[in-house]
C-alpha cells in the first residue's frame, strides 16, 4: 500500500507503513507521456471500494477527494463528478458533456482485455483552432489512460515497438505525422479491430528481409488540425476544444501530475471493480444481446444518425460495464459529431456576408463582390467561428465552397475587364437558393460597365 502512496506523491499514513497488499494485476508496464511513469493499474494495489455512481456531484462545501489527498481509499471512492471537476482545471471543451465522452473513452482503455478479440471499438479525437489545447488534451489522455504513450514525430520502428508492447497510442498532430509516416495512417485505420495486425518487410541487419508482424488493435487518442479522411472520422468520437484557457489552467498544466496521478488511481480502482463483476464470458453475453434490450436502447439513440452507430454501441457497452447510465448524454454526443466535407457552416457564413452587403446596398440590384474581398471576409469569419480553414486545393477548398453555394464559372463568377483582371461573384437567384435564402423574383444582374461576358 505504501508504494501506491509514494506513486500518488504523498507519504503513507502510519497504518500503511508496515502493511503491504499484493497487487491483483501484473506488475510490469508503464504509463504516461513517453512511457516514463508507472501505471497504477499494473503496480498499484487497488483497495476494496464500492463502485461509484456516475451522478455523484461533489458538494460545494466538501473538498474534492482527488485534490491534495493522501488517502488512497478516499481517492478511489470519489465520484465521476469529482474527476470531471479536476479535469476542468486542465482542459476546456466547447461542450460540458464532452468530459463524460472523454472519460468513457479512457475507461474503455482499461477494460480492453475483457472484450471479445473481434470487437471493433472507437477512438477519441480532439479538434479545434490553433492554440485551443488539442495537444494538452492528448497529453492528459496519455497520462491517465491505461498504458498510455504520447507519440510526436514518430517513425515506423518506434510505432511498431509501441504497438508490440500493447501501449495505448496518443498521437499528437495526427494529420502531420501521417504524411511523414504513411504506416501510421494504416495502423490507425486497421487498429479499430482489437485483433488487427499489420505486416511489413524490414531488414534483419544481416542483409536479408523479414516480415515484421505488428499487433495494432486497440484504443487510440489523437488530435489533428487539418481535415482527415471521412471514413476514418466515422471511427472517432470527436471533441471540439474551446480556445482561451485561463491563467490558472495554463499554470496547472505546467505541473499536471498532481491532478493526473489521483485520477489514474481512480480509473484503476473502478476498472478493477468492474472486472470482478464482468468476466469476458459475461461481456460477450452482453454484446450478443439475445434479449434485444441493448438493441432497443441503441435504436432509440440513433434513428437520426445511423453512421455513428458503432461508436454509440461501444459507449453503451462501456457504461454498462462500469455501471454508468448516460443514454441521453451519448445521444447528444453522437448527434453533434461532425461530418467531413460538410459545407453547411461555411454556407451560413456566405449567407451572413450576403445579408450584410445587401443591407448596405439598400436597393434591388444584385450583390456583387470581388473574390479577393469575399475570401478576406470569409477567412476572418472562419477564424472567429473556429472552423477549418479553406484551402486552394483538396478537401474543404474555396472552389468546392463556391460550387456548393451555386456560383457557376462564366455566369455568377466573372472576371472584370481592364487591366486588373480581378474575379467577381454575383449573388443571383441560383446562389441565394443554394445558401438557403428563398426568393420569389429573379435577382437583377446589374453587371458593372466594362465587365467581360
Amino acid at each position: 500500500m505504501s508504494d501506491a502512496y509514494r506513486y500518488v506523491g504523498y507519504p503513507p499514513p502510519e497504518k500503511y507503513k508496515e502493511e503491504e497488499s499484493p497487487s491483483p494485476l501484473p506488475s510490469s508496464g508503464t504509463s504516461g507521456t513517453f512511457g516514463t511513469e508507472p501505471n497504477p493499474a499494473r503496480q498499484m494495489p487497488v483497495p476494496e471500494v464500492p463502485q461509484v455512481p456516475e451522478d455523484g456531484v461533489p458538494s460545494a462545501c466538501a473538498p474534492n477527494p482527488l485534490e491534495d489527498s493522501g488517502d488512497l481509499e478516499k481517492i478511489c471512492g470519489a465520484a465521476l463528478g469529482d474527476v470531471i471537476e479536476q479535469e476542468k482545471l486542465l482542459l476546456q471543451f466547447s461542450d460540458e458533456l464532452d468530459y463524460i465522452g472523454m472519460n468513457i473513452a479512457i475507461a474503455l482503455s482499461y477494460v480492453q482485455d475483457i472484450l471479445p478479440v473481434t470487437s471493433r471499438i472507437f477512438y477519441l479525437g480532439f479538434t479545434g483552432r490553433k492554440g485551443s489545447g488539442k495537444s494538452t488534451a492528448t497529453s492528459y489522455c496519455a497520462r491517465v489512460c491505461f498504458e498510455g504513450i504520447k507519440l510526436e514525430g514518430t517513425t515506423y520502428p518506434a510505432l511498431a515497438d509501441a504497438c508490440k508492447h500493447k501501449k495505448t497510442l496518443c498521437l499528437d498532430e495526427f494529420d502531420a505525422q501521417s504524411v511523414k509516416c504513411p504506416d501510421l495512417e494504416m495502423i490507425v485505420r486497421q487498429g479499430i479491430d482489437l485483433d488487427a495486425h499489420t505486416f511489413k518487410m524490414v531488414p534483419d541487419g544481416k542483409g536479408n528481409w523479414i516480415r515484421d508482424d505488428v499487433p495494432c488493435g486497440g484504443m487510440k487518442f489523437l488530435n489533428w488540425k487539418n481535415p482527415i479522411d471521412d471514413a476514418l472520422l466515422q471511427r472517432i468520437l470527436t471533441i471540439k476544444m474551446a480556445p482561451g484557457a485561463s491563467t490558472r489552467m495554463i499554470i496547472a498544466n505546467e505541473a499536471p501530475e498532481r491532478f493526473t496521478a489521483p485520477i489514474r488511481c481512480w480509473f484503476a480502482a473502478q476498472a478493477a471493480h468492474a472486472k470482478k463483476e464482468w468476466s469476458p464470458e459475461k461481456v460477450r453475453e452482453l454484446i450478443e444481446d439475445r434479449s434485444h434490450v441493448l438493441e432497443k436502447r441503441l435504436d432509440n439513440l440513433l434513428k437520426a444518425v445511423p453512421r455513428h452507430i458503432q461508436k454509440a454501441f461501444w459507449m453503451l457497452i462501456i457504461c454498462e460495464i462500469f455501471g454508468w447510465s448516460f443514454d441521453d448524454t451519448i445521444k447528444h454526443l453522437i448527434e453533434k459529431q461532425p461530418e467531413d466535407e460538410a459545407y453547411e457552416d461555411y454556407k451560413e457564413l456566405v449567407a451572413e456576408i450576403y445579408a450584410q452587403r445587401r443591407e448596405l446596398k439598400n436597393d434591388d440590384s444584385s450583390v456583387i463582390l470581388e473574390l479577393v474581398d469575399f475570401k478576406r471576409d470569409m477567412s476572418q469569419r472562419i477564424k472567429d467561428k473556429g472552423l477549418y480553414p479553406l484551402r486552394n486545393q483538396g478537401k474543404l477548398s474555396w472552389t468546392s465552397l463556391r460550387q456548393e453555394c451555386g456560383f457557376v464559372d462564366g455566369l455568377n463568377e466573372k472576371k472584370k475587364g481592364g487591366t486588373s483582371g480581378k474575379r467577381i461573384l454575383i449573388f443571383d437567384e441560383r446562389v441565394l437558393k443554394a445558401i438557403g435564402i428563398e426568393t420569389s423574383k429573379q435577382a437583377k444582374l446589374d453587371i458593372p460597365e466594362g465587365e467581360s461576358q
